[in-house]
């Protein structure tokens, strides 16, 4: 699955999920050369160093997009995904 990871600094990684369950997310991410491993805390997500990110899940078919969340962020990733009407 595709996704998009926002740190607070504002930065914006697209990744694609390796593994999943209710706690620790593990993915890779364009422009790392490691997987990145997050953990859940709450409601939040963590990075290894205790910095919370925002996750938006996106799953795009041959004529539709639909974000999962937060609905801005997956937004913006599926305006480059050439829509037919």
């Amino acid at each position: 699955m595709y996704t998009l990871i926002e740190y607070p600094i504002g930065v914006v990684v697209e990744a694609f999920v390796l593994s999943m369950d209710e706690e620790r997310l593990r993915v890779t991410a364009a422009g790392f050369s490691d997987v990145l491993e997050f953990t859940r805390s709450g409601q939040e997500w963590l990075t290894e160093e205790g910095q919370r990110i925002e996750m938006a899940f996106l799953q795009c078919g041959v004529h539709e997009a639909a974000p999962v969340f937060p609905a801005s962020l997956a937004l913006a990733a599926c305006a480059s995904v050439p829509h037919h009407t």
